[in-house]
């Protein structure tokens, strides 16, 4: 009996072995396919910037994979406003950071954006690290929604040409590249996932152009020019025919050494990844702690708020424990207790006059005098006719 019961309870092993082999890989198929994005999640988050010239879309792409490095660069230019050209390359050789952060750089309201913006960032380099062909797939779409709804054309600040099957975006003058700011909500027509509108980003007064009010009626607001120095920084651009960023300093339709991009995993500084990057485009193993994201943001924003927020929240923080004995202040001592007793004796006077209105005044204007008085000329009548000397004798 000893043995039947061991040889069915190794028969169950066996089966549930088999069972969590078989399963396993289904398991982590379906975790793949919910970590993945789906088509409405990518045209939400590449709305907002499918419209940039190619060389910045690809820039902000590379860059977007290394999101605490955006804040640590957006931090560092903000406190440094007035670098540019080769004085903000100078002052950026001395930053660890990814070659692709420092050349965003040259613009300040595409890094403020995807500061403020962070989550979006962040899912915005995941995607690209796990989905580079759907990303790039899905620019070409919106941009081709744009141009049918008659939102994306040449102008003085931009050429848009295609190749047959692509869109590209380049400036209108070599190097010279102008922010393009929009509503996503209006440039590509209708929107059409009702439940998932395009995210947007409404800049700081700082960076508005002066004809930002003209994106409430669909059009394209430009903001300033940046002249970029290719030989100060590198140069990212698509190539959209094999889903990749080549990388390279030559000047543009110039032949030259070009490499596509690969992702650095050491520039991530511990932040988890949402999917598992592509092998193509990660250049080292990957090695990122599950738990050091937590603390790395924390600081980094920590730093960052009080240039937003005028210093409050980073100031209270530290200083909360010292406050709580200070509160205890106004408990109960702003609320005299002498003043009750005061109030209280105040009416104990007011019944001491009620005797004053006294009734004794009511009788006094009886007139009894004047009943004694009356019966007194009889007698006085009666002398005068005795003796009135005037009357005859008899």
């Amino acid at each position: 009996m000893d043995r039947l019961l061991r040889g069915f309870a190794f028969y169950l092993v066996v089966v549930f072995a088999a069972m969590s082999v078989a399963v396993s890989p289904v398991a982590r198929a379906q975790d793949a396919a919910a970590a993945m994005f789906s088509q409405s999640d990518l045209d939400q988050m590449l709305a907002p910037v499918a419209l940039y010239p190619d060389d910045l879309l690809s820039n902000l792409l590379t860059a977007a994979t290394y999101p605490l490095e955006v804040v640590q660069a957006d931090r560092f230019i903000k406190q440094n406003p007035a670098l540019q050209g080769d004085a903000l390359a100078a002052a950026l050789n001395d930053q660890p950071w990814d070659p692709s952060v420092k050349a965003l750089a040259q613009f300040p309201s595409v890094l403020a954006m995807m500061d403020d913006q962070l989550n979006w960032t962040e899912q915005v380099g995941d995607a690209f690290l796990a989905q580079p062909g759907a990303v790039m797939d899905t620019v070409q779409a919106l941009r081709a929604k744009a141009q049918e709804n008659g939102a994306l054309e040449s102008n003085t600040q931009q050429t848009v040409t295609s190749d047959g099957t692509n869109l590209i975006i380049q400036p209108y003058i070599s190097d010279v590249v102008y922010v393009p700011y929009y509503d996503p909500g209006i440039v590509y027509g209708v929107w059409w996932w009702p439940n998932q509108p395009p995210a947007f980003w409404n800049p700081p007064p700082r960076y508005r152009p002066n004809s930002y009010g003209n994106i409430g009626s669909g059009g394209i607001a430009y903001g300033g020019r940046v002249v970029v120095s290719p030989a100060k920084f590198p140069r990212y651009r698509p190539n959209w025919g094999s889903h990749t960023i080549l990388v390279g300093n030559n000047p543009r339709n110039k032949a030259g050494t070009q490499a596509a991009w690969q992702h650095d995993p050491t520039h991530r500084q511990g932040v988890v990844y949402r999917t598992t990057p592509s092998a193509n485009r990660v250049a080292t193993p990957q090695a990122a702690p599950a738990q050091a994201v937590q603390q790395r943001f924390t600081t980094e924003r920590a730093a960052q708020q009080p240039q937003q927020v005028p210093q409050a929240r980073p100031a209270n923080s530290p200083e909360f424990p010292a406050r709580q004995p200070a509160m205890p202040q106004p408990q109960r001592v702003e609320v005299p207790v002498p003043r009750a007793p005061v109030a209280q004796p105040q009416p104990q006077p007011q019944p001491q006059p009620q005797p004053q209105p006294q009734p004794q005044p009511r009788p006094a204007p009886q007139p009894e005098p004047p009943h004694a008085a009356a019966p007194a000329p009889a007698p006085h009548n009666e002398a005068k006719q005795n003796n009135d000397p005037r009357k005859p004798a008899n």
